[in-house]
């Protein structure tokens, strides 16, 4: 039965419920006497033969609940009654009624509210394009060769060597990036803060396919060893409701410490953004 067939059948059945019923009787009771006059033929008595019938095939009653729950309009009258009875039941007591009401109320606004931050914390994609098409990289196994890290700790970090020829020879990847998370001191004003940042490689936003909100970002050039001695810098995350980033950028000269490097600020990037492992970082070197 094609899906347009079966869409009119059931509107039909729901909307002209009494002569379905009517048409389903007829059909029932000229299939009871076709199996009656069968038997009568054999020599049956009429008495004798409907009764024979009525054991063999059921009652009627059945066999009309069984044709009548085979479409979906069955489901959707099912529902309807329940409904309806639901809330007659609910108008006799309106006590119970206004519990029952605040009850679904309170439990649906928490579930919300639950699956609200389940979803920013752990579900949520990065905001950067194509957030489905990023993987990452990890040794598998219970021996999985670390090159760097504690291993007691679970660190599971590759070479810098290891990645450059990875990133060489991936065909499978568009492009391949690496981070690492680190603390950092920040200072400014005559004072010292610590500061979450992220050691990344020179193509970590391109591949991200991030833009700057103020200056530019790293690029692959930026990654040799020659360009880090002679400048060094990180990227400054633009604050939420930042409207100027550039006083803020001139503010924040003072750049960042870590091991007696100095790492000077120049560039802004969107305060939505994320390192690659989802955590937010307050800066990028």
């Amino acid at each position: 039965m094609s899906l347009l067939r079966n869409i009119t059948i059931g509107l039909r059945s729901l909307f002209r419920k009494d002569q379905v019923d009517r048409e389903l009787d007829e059909e029932l009771g000229a299939y009871l006497e076709m199996e009656v006059s069968e038997k009568m033929r054999q020599g049956v008595s009429r008495k004798d033969a409907l009764r024979e019938v009525r054991l063999e095939r059921g009652s009627l009653e059945v066999t009309k609940e069984l044709v009548r729950s085979g479409g979906w309009e069955f489901f959707v009258e099912t529902c309807w009654q329940d409904l309806h009875y639901s809330v007659r039941m609910l108008r006799k007591s309106p006590g119970f009624a206004a519990v029952a009401i605040v009850t679904l109320a309170l439990g649906i606004g928490a579930n919300t509210a639950i699956f609200s931050l389940t979803d920013q914390i752990l579900l949520r994609d990065l905001p950067v394009p194509h957030p489905e098409q990023l993987f990452i990289l990890r040794s598998p196994g219970p021996n999985h060769g670390h090159t760097w890290g504690d291993v007691d700790q679970g660190a599971q970090s590759f070479s810098y060597p290891m990645y450059k020829d990875l990133r060489e020879r991936a065909t499978v990847f568009s492009g391949l990036l690496a981070c690492r998370r680190i603390t950092v001191n920040v200072s400014g004003h005559g004072e010292t803060q610590a500061a979450h940042a992220d050691l990344i490689s020179g193509n970590f936003f391109q591949t991200l396919e991030v833009q700057p909100v103020l200056g530019r970002l790293f690029a692959s050039s930026d990654e040799t060893v020659a360009e880090i001695q002679r400048r060094p810098s990180h990227l400054k995350q633009a604050a939420h409701g930042e409207r100027r980033p550039a006083d803020n950028c001139r503010r924040d000269s003072q750049g960042i410490l870590r091991s007696a490097n100095r790492f000077d600020a120049g560039h802004f990037y969107p305060c939505h953004h994320e390192s690659a492992n989802g955590a937010e970082p307050e800066s990028n070197a």
